[in-house]
């Protein structure tokens, strides 16, 4: 009787979902067309700290000079939520540096889950105790992004310099425990340095009912502009079409066994990570605006405005001349960028992709939406 109780109205909540996507996604895309700030910004990328207790060889934050006291504060934060949601804001994503560094991460969760806002975090998993896993839940965490580049302790040292590998699959453990699961994504920075284990790392993951498990070729991103040429070009996979060949097959496989994971046209695009961004056009600013830890806000890194939410409100700034000159340069941008948070997000806005895959798209939307 539950059953048949309940199923309609997850039926009627399937068609307002969809049909409330349908609808942003045309309201993004017209956006982006007429290179004008869009009436609302579905996805915020939000780092709030630099601070990182990882030294990773492809991340040039560990460089950086992160201080707290640049940070903005726990009722700075969190003022932010209803005025996302004034923009209608569906997902906020909380990176850094290493956002559970945070204490106060779990009151700022609650904040956007107020708001009807979904709550990602992206970490790397060093840091989440059964206690603190319990509590991100609690709290009202949607999904959480684990970062994890080798199955074998000694690779993944060498690549993240720090013996963390143990802390990352008890951090998977913690959040697949709970009574009310969270959601487990993965995020592999590809590398020379692991891409003859990346099915292995694959296999690992879907073992422990990883519910996602993508893949970022290691490349110049526009949050680590300081990262130089010689430091970048070591890390180069060695063999491109390899790489993609490997990743075709992983994404068959985990999409038999309901693991998501890459779109086929971000694999088969990889190459631009080295070549410029080419066919997969950029959403940055119309999809989603991206916030620093002092608050700065832009479209990308790779465009800073100069404005800032201490100053100017997220209205005036998306309707700033400044914030409109920063849209033309990204529809303008062939910059060497290529990750799951713009490269993949834009291959997802395709429109061959929205229409010949819907049942992907709604189950993306399930998953991240923390219903």
């Amino acid at each position: 009787m539950k059953t048949a109780v309940n199923r309609p109205v997850e039926n009627d909540m399937t068609i307002v979902n969809m049909a409330d996507a349908a609808r942003t996604y045309f309201s993004v895309r017209a956006a982006r067309r007429a290179g004008t700030p869009p009436a609302q910004i579905p996805l915020v990328y939000f780092d709030i700290t630099r601070r990182c207790d990882s030294a990773c060889v492809m991340c040039a934050f560990r460089d950086s000079a992160a201080r707290a006291e640049d940070e903005l504060s726990t009722e700075e934060i969190k003022a932010l939520a209803p005025a996302l949601a004034s923009k209608r804001a569906r997902i906020v994503s909380f990176g850094g540096g290493e956002p559970i560094l945070r204490p106060d991460l779990e009151e700022i969760i609650r904040a956007f889950r107020r708001e009807g806002i979904s709550a990602h975090v992206n970490s790397n998993g060093l840091s989440i105790t059964p206690e603190r896993a319990a509590s991100l839940a609690d709290a009202g965490l949607s999904m959480i992004y684990i970062s994890c580049d080798h199955c074998a302790p000694e690779k993944y040292r060498l690549i993240r310099n720090t013996d963390g590998f143990d802390s990352v699959v008890s951090a998977v453990e913690n959040f697949k425990s709970l009574k009310r699961p969270v959601p487990v994504g993965i995020n592999v920075a590809v590398s020379s340095l692991n891409e003859s284990a990346l099915e292995d790392i694959a296999d690992f993951f879907a073992g422990m009912k990883a519910d996602k498990i993508q893949f970022t070729p290691v490349n110049r991103l526009p949050q680590h502009k300081s990262m130089t040429e010689e430091t970048l070009e070591p890390l180069v996979p060695k063999d491109i079409e390899g790489v993609k060949s490997t990743l075709r097959k992983i994404a068959g496989k985990l999409d038999s066994l309901h693991i998501r994971s890459n779109t086929r046209h971000f694999i088969d695009n990889i190459h631009l990570a080295y070549e410029g961004r080419g066919r997969v056009p950029c959403y940055a600013g119309f999809l989603w605006v991206v916030i620093d830890p002092a608050g700065n806000v832009m479209p990308c890194y790779e465009y800073d405005t100069g404005l800032n939410i201490r100053e100017k409100t997220i209205e005036e700034i998306m309707d700033s001349g400044e914030f409109r000159s920063r849209l033309k340069d990204v529809k303008a941008c062939g910059a060497k960028c290529f990750d799951c948070g713009s490269a993949e997000t834009g291959a997802r806005m395709r429109l061959a992709h929205a229409v010949g895959r819907p049942f992907e798209v709604y189950g993306e939307i399930r998953m991240h939406g923390g219903a």
